[in-house]
């Protein structure tokens, strides 16, 4: 038996995504990053397609919040619908579109019972497949972990934080063999989970010194002939079996250099060997500029010609003197035409924290000249003459 899995995850839907704090839109005035992740979506559902895949899943993350828009759930529903034509969809819930309330529905459940061929899993559960040629695949689930829900708010409150997150970890890995315990030896058998693993990189994006805290170790997955996991954006495996697919698009700088795209699975003989073949997505690139950067005019002009919906996210990063920014403001003016560009220059001062000269026997005066000097505000030293007198009279 060969079965061909698709598999992704982090595709956080989110259609007020912005650059820099901005919502940025192409002449038809549509957000352009909104597009991004629908392009890079909609990529993974035709590739998988056409290679044939017999399993799609998405670990974890679909949406960016656990209130998702009516857009947002309009182009889940489309590409889901359209991937669970031509093969089963196993979707589970992620951190993102889980509701921090036990009482709230996640935001994934909406989308269950669209479609027979489709599977939405917000609790660990061992699932039966049946695949469009008539063969099954058990699918063992194992969504975000969500502290409430496996330690009791006494329990909670009487631990400190280290103690509660071992404490659920141990209880996930123990979810783990109880779910792996029921699939019968020789069957094909595949783990979706939304977990931190002891050990990932997270890349530039994330701290892994504050952001670990619930995780399974890598021993934990041992068992399952395929492990496809979601939650670290950068792609990575741990030996051929368990894999961090990666988001599908670029969240932020943190991100850019890394590859997008998602994980092309085959499982094939009695032992179910698994290989991963990396498919990549039209991801946005970002692109970091330095001062000296600015200078290249046919670089500039290069960018400019492109459109808006494929030009990079670009910031220019480093650190100026005021006397060099101020040389190059004009240049600045230029890319920030550029609705995708942002300035993040760090600007220094050649001040000292106390001038040797600014001594007690230099007058207020001439001490106030000599800092609007240094700091290049002789524009403003009238107003502070006039400031310095009224105190004075006042005193």
């Amino acid at each position: 038996m060969e079965l061909r899995i698709a598999h992704t995850a982090d595709i956080h839907l989110d259609s007020r995504v912005t650059i820099d704090g901005e919502i940025v839109r192409n002449p038809d005035g549509e957000n352009i990053r909104w597009r991004d992740r629908q392009r890079c979506f909609a990529a993974f559902v035709d590739d998988a397609i056409r290679r044939d895949c017999d399993l799609a899943v998405v670990a974890g993350d679909l949406f960016e919040t656990a209130r998702p828009t009516p857009a947002e759930y309009l182009v889940a529903n489309w590409y889901l619908d359209r991937l669970a034509k031509v093969m089963p969809v196993v979707l589970i819930g992620g951190n993102h579109d889980d509701p921090s309330g036990l009482a709230e529905r996640h935001a994934v459940e909406p989308i269950l019972g669209r479609r027979e061929n489709l599977y939405v899993s917000t609790r660990p559960e061992l699932l039966t497949i049946r695949l469009m040629g008539g063969q099954t695949v058990l699918v063992g689930t194992l969504p975000s972990p969500k502290k409430s829900a496996l330690l009791t708010r006494e329990e909670i409150a009487t631990l400190p934080p280290e103690q509660v997150n071992a404490m659920i970890s141990g209880k996930l890995a123990a979810v783990l063999r109880g779910l792996h315990g029921k699939v019968p030896e020789g069957e094909a058998s595949i783990l979706v989970a939304h977990v931190m693993v002891i050990g990932a990189d997270f890349g530039g994006a994330d701290d892994t010194a504050t952001r670990i805290s619930i995780a399974l170790h890598p021993d934990d997955l041992n068992g399952w002939d395929y492990v496809a996991l979601g939650d670290i954006h950068k792609a990575q495996g741990y030996g051929f079996r368990a894999w961090y697919s990666g988001s599908l698009d670029r969240a932020d700088f943190g991100e850019e250099h890394e590859s997008k795209g998602w994980n092309l699975v085959t499982l094939s003989g009695p032992a179910h060997t698994a290989t991963v073949e990396r498919v990549p997505t039209p991801a946005r690139r970002f692109l970091t500029l330095s001062a000296e950067d600015l200078q290249d005019e046919a670089r500039m002009q290069e960018l400019f010609r492109e459109p808006v919906d494929s030009v990079p996210v670009l910031r220019v990063k480093g650190t100026i003197t005021l006397e060099a920014y101020e040389a190059i403001r004009p240049t600045i003016a230029l890319w920030e035409r550029l609705p995708t560009f942002a300035d993040k220059l760090t600007v220094t001062r050649a001040t000292r924290t106390r001038n040797e000269n600014l001594t007690d026997t230099l007058g207020p005066k001439p001490a106030l000249s000599m800092w609007a000097e240094q700091n290049g505000h002789q524009d403003k030293l009238a107003a502070l003459f006039a400031e310095h007198d009224r105190i004075a009279a006042a005193a």
